[in-house]
């Protein structure tokens, strides 16, 4: 389910201005490496391997989301300002559940 959406984030808007939106895609490279992440995560979750490296792929997709975010979001001018859109919002998402997967496993590993 990670898998699928990580490549539905990177694949959907990650800009949006009224009606138009631009996908992560084709918004620039930032989309390629935040599918690749969030494939690489969920073979790791699937995989039951290393949390930390787990947790470290998580903490790159939202750190991704939140750069590209900002960035979106200081576009424009007073009339005209684009929005992030639902795919980079669920690129950061997929982060933080890959981060929560690496405390999940942690504490069943535990016990």
């Amino acid at each position: 389910m990670i898998i699928l959406a990580a490549i539905a984030g990177g694949l959907g808007p990650w800009i949006t201005l009224g009606m138009l939106s631009r996908s992560g895609v084709d918004a620039g490279a930032d989309a390629i490496i935040a599918i690749a992440l969030g494939v690489l995560g969920g073979l790791l979750v699937a995989t039951k391997r290393s949390r930390i490296l787990t947790g470290i792929v998580g903490a790159l997709l939202v750190g991704i989301a939140v750069v590209d975010g900002l960035d979106v979001a200081s576009r424009g001018d007073e009339l005209l300002s684009p929005s992030p859109g639902w795919g980079l919002y669920l690129t950061g998402l997929v982060g933080v559940a890959l981060i929560a997967s690496a405390f999940v496993s942690r504490t069943r590993h535990e016990r």
